[in-house]
């Protein structure tokens, strides 16, 4: 049967349902940013404000790509 066969698709050598997964939420004023693996067990969890970003600043695009690049070391 087709359901009961498992699925073999692959990314990077990975089976597809144990890459991880990025929770992004993205606001006016800041972005979180949580990476949890197939399982849901957090891996990474940073924002702007961690990243040492304050006030106006952690709603910029910069700021947002410094926390993404941290939370994907």
């Amino acid at each position: 049967s087709l359901i009961l066969q498992r699925n073999s698709m692959r990314w990077d050598g990975k089976v597809y349902e144990e890459v991880p997964i990025a929770h992004i939420k993205a606001t006016y004023n800041n972005t979180h940013i949580q990476v949890v693996s197939f399982d849901n067990q957090p891996f990474s969890r940073t924002s702007c404000g961690t990243e040492g970003f304050q006030n106006a600043k952690k709603g910029t695009a910069i700021a947002a790509q410094a926390a993404a690049m941290a939370a994907a070391v």
